[in-house]
């Protein structure tokens, strides 16, 4: 793994990829995303891809280890669940 950087300000900062590709904010504990990372991250998935944020190292986990396992659903599911206000 290592650390994306983009010209285009609040891309989230991790992209895991294997079959599927994981853009994932991480955030330090007890922290959330900005407004501007919440509607980057939410523009990603409304699109068809996977983004999410973490402040957990075991969500963090957990979402990349269903990269690596190929599940999409799972994924989606995932997604959506830490994405509430995208909803």
């Amino acid at each position: 793994m290592r650390k994306f950087t983009s010209h285009h300000t609040k891309v989230p900062d991790r992209i895991f990829t294997k079959e599927l590709t994981l853009f994932l904010e991480i955030k330090a504990a007890g922290k959330f995303p900005d407004p501007g990372q919440r509607n980057e991250i939410g523009t990603i998935c409304a699109v068809g891809g996977y983004a999410s944020w973490t402040s957990s190292e075991e969500v963090g986990k957990k979402l990349i280890d269903l990269v690596a396992d190929n599940l999409p659903k799972s994924l989606r599911i995932a997604c959506d669940e830490r994405n509430y206000w995208s909803l």
